[in-house]
This record gives structure tokens, sequence and C-alpha cells, in this order.
């Protein structure tokens, strides 16, 4: 089971999704915290290497990177599950 399901349940984010908003948060311990600095700091060659074990954050990593307007988009769905969330209250 994935470190990310209580986001990907709490938020309705898909693994990358949950993946990119545990990082950006600093939410990750320290594993997850060296794995995403390799990530950032990989070549093509080598996030091809790292994705045979760890493709939810490779894939995450490179919609962040390279689709122009991802990122905003998760956090918006988040934004938009802790309002539904409050006005359930």
């Amino acid at each position: 089971m994935s470190s990310y399901t209580w986001l990907q349940d709490e938020f309705g984010l898909k693994p990358e999704g949950a993946a990119i908003y545990d990082w950006q948060y600093r939410m990750c311990g320290d594993f997850q915290t060296a794995l995403w600095d390799a990530i950032t700091r990989a070549d093509e060659d080598n996030l091809d290497r790292l994705a045979s074990g760890f493709p939810v954050e490779v894939r995450a990593y490179r919609l962040f990177s390279q689709i122009n307007g991802w990122w905003p988009s998760v956090e918006q769905r988040v934004e938009e599950a802790k309002a539904k969330k409050g006005a359930a209250k």
C-alpha cells in the first residue's frame, strides 16, 4: 500500500498527485525526502532507472516538471475537497 493512500482517500487525488502533494508540502519522511532529492537531480537516463523502482514518484515528477498547469490543478483539487468537507460540517 502506498504511503500516499490517505491523501488519495482524503482529497480524491490520483497516486501521482498525492505523491507530489506529499513532497511539495514537506510531509514525507527521511527516505522519501532523499528519494525526491535524487529524482529532482537526476538526468533522463537516471530518471528512467529510478522509475523502475519508484514509478509513481518519477511519473509525478515528470508531470510536475513538464506539464504546464498540472501542479496548480492538483492544489485546486485539494482546496475544493477541503471546502467541500468544511461545508458538509
